[in-house]
């Protein structure tokens, strides 16, 4: 009996050790597969962070491509290399759509995610009129030799504009009942002349928000200004928002705010000294150009004031000219573009 005894119990030992064997390797496996699921997660978790912190640098930036090259995003446990797509490099997007393609690699292995997302950019408000007056709050000053066209100064707008346009017929007995025929004469546009039209469109209220928004991102001028306030390759957004004089001869590009406490003093060390601005110029609660320089206006004026306000004074007189100019906006909306963050709206996401 010994003898077959032991003989069991080796068999016995032998399967047993056959089973553990068998069951270290399943859990080593197992070990290995869980592993392998925990690094991929991972991975996509730093691959969508990656795209997260690349439209954080687009919504400072929308135009930023990082020259096209993959755009490394260090984080906790690795690195997630982001590509930016576009229009110009991807002819399956159209100009408001962007794709982030995200890279994550670790431990020899790789993930991807991309997201296809749309660009929500800042718009300008629609201009109505070569100088739009948005309520009826106004009391206009006309005299000196100004004259006002809404007939696109860059020949891009074959329709054009009035040459002022205001809220309804009430606005426009005012400016009619405080004008002489000469002056009204000096008032063209796409209705002939004089060229005062009623477009009800716009409100002072959507200009208070465009306005409140570009606030926190302005360049506020105060004191002399000789300089120009910046170029065509980089337009700005510009507030008066106490006392500044400008003399000499001076270029603006972009958006010009001249807020409801302050006042802009076009002075001239000559008699050939201008300011030109190209872009858009909105007046909050009057209208606030003085001295005795030449003030050019290539682009568009919104004057208005915010509801409940008191009468606003428009003075156009001396020597102002403002042309409506297509051209000139388009700088006005390169300046609301990086004055106000984009937003991107995630249209689909592929893992």
């Amino acid at each position: 009996m010994g003898r077959p005894l032991i003989y069991i119990c080796a068999v016995t030992i032998v399967v047993l050790g056959m089973i553990q064997i068998n069951l270290n390797n399943r859990h080593v496996a197992l070990a290995k597969r869980t592993a392998n699921y925990a690094n991929k997660v991972e991975m996509r978790n730093m691959a969508h962070s990656g795209v997260e912190l690349t439209l954080s640098e687009l919504r400072k930036d929308p135009t930023w491509r990082n020259n096209y090259n993959p755009y490394a995003v260090a984080l906790d446990y690795g690195t997630a290399n982001v590509t930016i797509q576009d229009y110009t490099n991807n002819s399956k997007l159209d100009s408001k759509h962007l794709r982030l393609i995200s890279r994550v690699e670790l431990n020899g292995d790789s993930v991807m995610v991309a997201y296809l997302v749309e660009m929500v950019i800042a718009q300008l408000p629609s201009i109505p009129g070569a100088l739009a007056l948005t309520d009826n709050n106004f009391m206009p000053n006309l005299f000196g030799s100004f004259d006002i066209n809404g007939n696109d100064e860059s020949g891009i707008d074959s329709v054009g504009l009035p040459g002022i346009s205001v809220m309804d017929q009430g606005g426009k007995d005012i400016l009619f009942d405080n004008s002489t025929e000469n002056q009204l004469d000096q008032i063209a546009g796409n209705t002939g002349t004089p060229s005062v039209e009623i477009d009800p469109s716009m409100d002072f209220e959507t200009l208070s928000n465009f306005i409140d928004q570009l606030a926190p991102y302005a360049t506020y001028l105060n004191g002399n200004y000789t300089s120009n306030l910046g170029n065509q390759g980089n337009p700005g957004v510009f507030f008066v928002d106490s006392y500044a004089k400008i003399t000499g001869n001076v270029n603006g590009y972009g958006i010009l705010v001249v807020r409801k406490t302050g006042d802009l003093d076009l002075a001239t060390l000559d008699l050939k000294g201008t300011f030109n601005f190209y872009g858009l110029v909105l007046f909050e609660n009057s209208w606030s150009f003085d001295g005795t320089g030449t003030a050019n206006i290539h682009g568009s004026v919104v004057v208005g004031s915010p509801e409940g306000a008191s009468d606003v004074n428009v003075d156009l007189g001396g020597n102002l000219n403002i042309n409506y100019n297509k051209s000139a906006l388009a700088f006005a909306e390169e300046a609301a573009k990086k004055g106000i963050p984009a937003t991107f709206k995630i249209i689909d996401i592929y893992e």
